[in-house]
């Protein structure tokens, strides 16, 4: 069983929602799931204030017959947030995922981050379009949420480049994108889908309420209409994700028997194997290049040992490698010859 379940819910009614959610916490709790994340994207509409008060309700009756942790997070574009009482969503819990275009948006809703800084903190900025990302980052970017950006189908010289720009960038906020990368690099942690096999650990309802096992709802990954599940179980009890667990467990079997990244990487995303030969090719993996590069800029920056340089997001992140350091794999794969 896994450990942590992520729930993924598409917004256009929010009743429906509230329903679909209660439905699924409580399958999610009868199978003795102990630590749930909630995502709430929200399309066209606005966010109404009584919505998070609902979603909390549903969470204090469950209490009453299980013992569980449970997270939120609002994902939502400009447009949505206006309704949001702020203060009454950091009361109940709730995180606030703003999303925007590009960095220049920054000059329109800067007043706005500011606001949800003051009164929810631990929320963060999605930018979808990173081209430009560093000179943008540089001109517009003075608040100090948390900020992260769609990840390209390849790591290309631009999400090098603004890595490299941003490890010195020091009173510049923390980017999600490559502090997650440098945890499963330099403290062994694992992130939930991209790091670690999510096969599993995701369901994902989609507007019309067909339930997934991705979050990414595409069409194969479909299961069912959520009023004809049963239970928690039988999610995961069709041929599609069966296929796709086949595969995925080859692939990490072989990964983890032929390459000294398997630790790193953890295969990659279970939708990228191919369900009929379970291939072993990590130039296919999106992160393969940007955990070499990470990686081998990070060995030059712990070296000089002046870490007053760089951002602080990862100077804390630094300090607890060497504060750690013997059990470290970084540092094990440090002391190798051969390079990633």
């Amino acid at each position: 069983m896994s450990r942590h379940m992520s729930l993924h819910f598409s917004v256009t009614d929010q009743h429906a929602t509230y329903q679909r959610f209660k439905s699924i916490l409580e399958m999610c709790c009868e199978a003795g799931q102990k630590s749930i994340l909630a995502y709430f994207m929200f399309g066209e509409i606005r966010i109404d204030k009584n919505f998070v008060r609902q979603i909390k309700h549903v969470e204090r009756d469950m209490r009453k017959r299980f013992r569980f942790s449970i997270k939120y997070s609002i994902i939502c574009q400009r447009e949505q947030i206006n309704r949001v009482n702020l203060r009454e969503a950091a009361i109940m819990g709730f995180k606030i995922t703003l999303m925007i275009d590009d960095m220049i948006q920054l000059r329109k809703f800067r007043r706005l981050i500011k606001k949800i800084e003051r009164y929810v903190p631990g929320s963060e900025l999605y930018v979808k379009n990173y081209t430009r990302l560093t000179a943008d980052l540089i001109t517009y970017y003075k608040c100090h949420m948390p900020l992260r950006f769609e990840i390209p189908e390849i790591v290309d010289a631009d999400f090098l480049e603004l890595f490299d720009n941003w490890v010195f960038l020091k009173d510049h906020p923390e980017l999600g994108n490559y502090t997650d990368l440098l945890k499963v690099i330099l403290l062994n942690e694992q992130c939930i889908c991209e790091y670690d096999s999510c096969l599993g650990r995701v369901l994902s309802v989609d507007s019309s309420g067909v339930v997934y096992w991705c979050k990414y709802n595409r069409a194969e990954t479909a299961i069912m209409y959520i009023d004809e599940l049963s239970s928690f179980y039988e999610c995961f009890k069709n041929e599609s994700f069966e296929k796709y667990l086949d595969a995925h467990y080859k692939k990490r079997e072989r990964c983890k028997a032929e390459c000294n990244c398997f630790r790193l990487c953890q295969s990659g995303c279970p939708l990228r194997c191919d369900i009929n030969k379970a291939l072993f090719d990590c130039s296919e993996h999106v992160y393969i290049n940007a955990i070499n590069h990470l990686a081998k800029k990070m060995r030059q920056y712990i070296g000089s040992g002046d870490l007053t340089l760089i951002n602080e997001s990862i100077r804390k992140i630094v300090l607890n490698v060497i504060a750690f350091e013997p059990f470290s794999d970084f540092f094990k794969l440090c002391r190798e010859e051969e390079e990633f």
